[in-house]
């Protein structure tokens, strides 16, 4: 592992302790601005609200409630096509797309999410790195099945090379379903000879859509934030005619065979 990849894995790693709310993710000047402090109670509110067993399209409701929040004083976004996928650079500032990138694929179960609704998570991966956060806008269930945002990924990833960025300065996150799908691209990089980015940060990555393991049925009770149905939902729309244990979907049914450096964070509990 290069200082490069180090560095941003410590750093994104530790954001990760403290970062999941926007109040947190914000910098003191952005969250005093009254815009912002009244996004952020209307969005804690409704999330206090919200129905785990919520539809596609209620989940989006939900995803758009992010959008309000501005970026992190100082940042700057840059939109660009990358491979023809929609994307934005996200830069602290004093810093341009140079010598290392994380390509950030948000989660929302493969149905939700944005570049609006993840800027702040993606801005501030980026400032605990030090360096640009690309996030892109690939495809969503149902309207594009599985393989769109796939082809969306790896796409976004040879634009990245073509504009000069090797492998290693590269790296891969994803929370959820980007998360798993962060996963999926490296494995079919892997699989296609195809050089690998310098590591793969998941949070919490939706790595099985076949609900195979013991934990979907220990925790159904538990989770305050999704349900089994509307997980249900999205990996149906997600896999559409696809069998949900291609490793391509569900990258836990992939070969185990090594990929590239990698951490994975997820929740615990202490029932």
């Amino acid at each position: 592992m290069n200082k490069t990849t180090r560095r941003i894995l410590l750093g994104a790693g530790g954001v990760l302790l403290a970062a999941m709310l926007a109040f947190i993710l914000l910098d003191r000047g952005t969250a005093e601005r009254p815009s912002a402090r009244a996004a952020i109670v209307r969005i804690v509110t409704a999330l206090s609200n919200t129905d785990p067993d919520q539809t596609i399209e209620q989940g989006r409701e939900t995803f758009e409630m992010w959008e309000s929040l501005p970026l992190p004083a100082g940042f700057t976004r840059t939109d660009v096509e990358a491979g023809g996928v929609p994307a934005a650079w996200l830069c602290p500032q004093g810093l341009a797309p140079g010598d290392s990138a994380i390509l950030f694929l948000h989660g929302g179960g493969y149905t939700s999410g944005s570049i609006e609704s993840h800027k702040i998570f993606a801005a501030s991966m980026a400032q605990a790195a030090q360096t640009c956060s690309l996030l892109i806008d690939y495809r969503l269930a149902p309207e594009h099945p599985f393989p769109a945002a796939l082809d969306d990924a790896l796409a976004a990833y040879r634009w990245l090379l073509a504009e000069g960025f090797t492998n290693e300065q590269i790296l891969f996150f994803g929370d959820s379903a980007g998360g798993g799908l962060a996963a999926a691209a490296t494995i079919a990089l892997r699989d296609s000879g195809d050089p690998l980015p310098a590591a793969v940060m998941l949070v919490s990555p939706w790595l099985d859509l076949t609900f195979s393991g013991e934990s979907y049925q220990i925790n159904a009770q538990r989770d305050i934030a999704l349900s089994q149905l509307t997980l249900e939902r999205s990996a149906a729309a997600y896999a559409g005619d696809t069998p949900r244990d291609d490793p391509r979907v569900s990258p836990m049914s992939a070969r185990r065979r090594s990929i590239t450096t990698s951490l994975v964070r997820t929740s615990w509990s202490w029932h």
